[in-house]
């Protein structure tokens, strides 16, 4: 199996377009093909470099099925991961507000030596 390095490069020398892959492979927006190619999508799921590779054995031709059903197009995210993500910010935001606080205690008290 490319990797996606190696798909990209064969896009660009094949002259593979957002366009092309969206209407070829359907479950793929043009936007998220776009963002591929232009080097935007710095980790690409699993199933889209396993989309894109039988693209390329189909010989950029559209696919007769879909070969994965439970395919999520690439704008989609886990909520739970998303919750996650949020928590952690939260907290991080928690910390740099003590943190400035902190900071803000020791210039006034600097502030009133000089």
């Amino acid at each position: 199996m490319k990797n996606a390095s190696e798909i990209l490069r064969i896009f660009k020398e094949k002259g593979i377009t957002g366009y092309k892959i969206e209407k070829d492979l359907k479950v793929i927006s043009q936007v998220g093909a776009d963002k591929f190619i232009n080097g935007e999508t710095k980790k690409p799921f699993k199933k889209t470099i396993e989309l894109y590779n039988s693209y390329i054995d189909n010989n950029f031709q559209p696919l007769e099925k879909d070969p994965s059903p439970n395919y999520q197009p690439e704008n989609k995210t886990d909520p739970d991961t998303d919750k996650s993500q949020i928590k952690s910010l939260i907290e991080a935001n928690k910390n740099l507000a003590e943190a400035n606080r902190s900071l803000s205690s020791t210039i006034e008290i600097l502030s009133k030596k000089l």
